[in-house]
């Protein structure tokens, strides 16, 4: 491991590591006339990447080698509806994950960002619609906000996308495809 002011053997090196990962999920959708209606459970298992693993430090440590996976567990809804020219949906959804990977830049005092585990609950949702002409104009807005919870101490979690919306102005005519994007984002 090196930084600009010196280098130090890396406490992991020539280590390896091994973890069987699982994931899996039901739906339920109901369609009626020009409306799906679906509902969902699922889980998944995310191991960290290269950022978070070996990029990063760890509270006791100069390598993060031993951040284990995420554990996601997932409920979400949603509508969607077609009938020409417009399309709509809405979406919902509420987590938890167990052990979380927070990627922190301000405490320990550490040079290159400290990666750790914590158990946090996120939730959140969209709202989509497009209306499209028959002479190939088509008008599309979204808002999505995701909020996110660290479990532990109650604060909010970093890396979580901030509340964003969209509008858009497209225009489609043979093989080309022209558009104006205005996109707002919450600090």
């Amino acid at each position: 491991i090196t930084s600009m002011m010196h280098s130090m053997p890396n406490p992991t090196a020539q280590q390896t590591r091994r973890d069987a990962l699982t994931s899996g999920f039901a739906r339920v959708e109901y369609q009626r006339e020009h409306s799906l209606y679906f509902m969902g459970v699922g889980i998944a298992e995310r191991f960290p990447d290269y950022w978070e693993m070996f990029a990063k430090e760890s509270v006791e440590s100069k390598s993060a080698f031993y951040v284990l996976p995420e554990t996601n567990t997932q409920w979400d809804a949603g509508w969607l509806y077609r009938n020409n020219p417009w399309q709509v949906s809405a979406s919902v959804f509420v987590s938890d994950v167990d052990d979380f990977i927070v990627i922190d830049y301000q405490r320990h005092m550490k040079t290159s960002g400290v990666a750790f585990n914590t158990d946090a609950r996120t939730y959140g949702g969209e709202i989509s619609a497009s209306y499209k002409w028959q002479s190939g104009w088509q008008l599309e807005g979204s808002v999505a906000h995701t909020q996110g919870e660290d479990k532990a101490t109650g604060r909010p979690l970093p890396q979580i996308s901030p509340t964003e919306g969209r509008l858009a102005l497209n225009y489609v005519a043979n093989d080309w495809h022209y558009g104006l994007l205005w996109r707002l984002v919450d600090s």
